[in-house]
């Protein structure tokens, strides 16, 4: 439910900034922040910021196969994703949906934020969102590595102590078996023999005398 908000939104933002640049300032320029940022409408025929110019339909089709294959990804993949990882995914979705839309219904896709403090391309809201959505998406798989391989170590360690404890169990069971074969083991002692007129033969009460 948040994936298709966050699309939802995305693509509608994207799909308003554009309406209204065409309708504010078409073919022209505004300066937001002067030497720092500001509005330039352009015809981008290209990709992402500028990319490969003149490609419309390449880009189209390769697009339109990326967003089917990236929404197969979040709804297969899905619980396997941490919620930020679902987010960043469905920020790369987003933008590409608001410009595909742009490709499919006007043959080029509109761009107006300029940063002019810097030689840069000019870009659009989906091009944010698609590039946001990569950062998030990175950053999700490495720390979700991460916490993977210490969850992993940590379940080495503790069948490690269970395999030690079982055997010091063992030996200790072995030990104690041990003690108790040698004590049944063990012969007892023959009793004394006993002396004295009790152990004389019976007989009459001595020798007799002419």
């Amino acid at each position: 439910m948040l994936e298709c908000i966050v699309v939802f939104l995305g693509v509608l933002l994207d799909q308003l900034s554009k309406l209204w640049v065409v309708d504010a300032m078409y073919q022209s320029s505004m300066a937001v922040w002067p030497g720092v940022f500001g509005f330039t409408y352009v015809e981008n025929t290209g990709a992402a910021f500028g990319v490969l110019g003149k490609s419309t339909l390449v880009l189209t089709v390769v697009s339109a196969l990326a967003m089917v294959v990236l929404c197969f990804v979040l709804v297969k993949f899905r619980k396997e994703l941490s919620k930020f990882g679902r987010v960043g995914l469905a920020l790369i979705i987003a933008g590409g949906l608001g410009n595909l839309i742009d490709r499919v219904f006007l043959g080029y896709v509109v761009d107006f934020i300029n940063l002019e403090f810097m030689h840069f391309a000019v870009f659009n809201v989906a091009d944010i969102c698609a590039t946001v959505g990569t950062v998030c998406l990175l950053i999700a798989i490495i720390f979700g590595e991460r916490k993977k391989g210490k969850g992993e170590l940590s379940a080495d360690g503790e069948r490690d102590g269970q395999i030690s404890g079982a055997a010091d169990q063992g030996g200790e069971a072995a030990g104690a078996a041990g003690k108790a074969e040698d004590t049944h083991g063990e012969a007892p002692e023959p009793p004394a023999a006993q002396t004295g007129t009790a152990g004389r033969p019976a007989g009459g009460g001595g020798a007799a005398f002419p």
